[in-house]
């Protein structure tokens, strides 16, 4: 027998059957009742750029999906804090893909628009983050832990894996992708509008507020679709 040090009560768990969940996987770390324990004790602070977080021990795709590994091949994915601040207000999430092994895909509808996420990289899916449907917002004020949207275990052997990046790289990478959104906004709405860095800087909360539909899907297409350029290490 063992206990969750985490959960309060103290909750004792078979030996058996943490091996089936997540309480004897690197999953552990998803937990709701880790993450409490965890927040309480207030990390130290993540590198950012643009005042976008870039956690140092997740890797990042180039259509802006992150994924967390752990040591024994267990493993979570989820859209970045860019992606999470620039889709803004997400309505409503779909989970294409539940289980085996295969790409994670979930549809974020976003302003009544329908726009498919899609990790790159395929993985044995075993749990899809089913609170989300009843409150999307997680996503976007907690996009890294709370807000994840797949559980599972790692591929064992890609041919061709997805280019994925992190640390300094991933960084580097991020700030470039700031830049560049901050090129499209004033390419898209125009110096007038609200939602618009005015000076170049660093862009609004709201956004994808100021976007028609047709503009919205130029922005997916440019920056989230799961055919976006191959992150490069700068």
């Amino acid at each position: 027998m063992q206990y969750c040090a985490a959960a309060s009560p103290q909750k004792f768990i078979p030996y058996s059957e943490s091996l089936l969940s997540r309480c004897g996987t690197g999953n552990h770390r998803y937990c709701d009742s880790f993450l409490l324990l965890r927040d309480a004790g207030k990390q130290a602070a993540e590198p950012e750029a643009e005042g976008i977080p870039v956690p140092r021990d997740l890797e990042f795709s180039s259509n802006h999906m992150w994924m967390a590994s752990g040591e024994d091949g267990s493993c979570h994915a989820g859209i970045d804090a860019f992606a999470a601040r620039v889709l803004g207000g997400i309505e409503r999430i779909t989970f294409v893909t539940m289980n085996g092994f295969q790409r994670p895909a979930a549809v974020l509808t976003v302003r009544g628009v329908d726009l498919s996420m899609v990790f790159p990289r395929r993985m044995s899916i075993q749990n899809v983050n089913t609170r989300l449907r009843g409150c999307p917002e997680t996503i976007q004020s907690s996009p890294y832990d709370h807000g994840w949207l797949f559980e599972g275990t790692q591929e064992p052997a890609a041919p061709e894996p997805a280019s994925l990046l992190r640390g300094q790289a991933a960084l580097e990478w991020m700030r470039g992708e700031a830049d560049r959104l901050s090129r499209f906004a004033h390419a898209e709405a125009g110096a007038h509008s609200s939602g618009e860095p005015a000076d170049g800087g660093v862009f609004a909360h709201d956004f994808v507020e100021h976007l028609d539909r047709e503009s919205l899907l130029r922005l997916f297409n440019e920056f989230f679709s799961p055919y976006a350029s191959p992150a490069v290490c700068l």
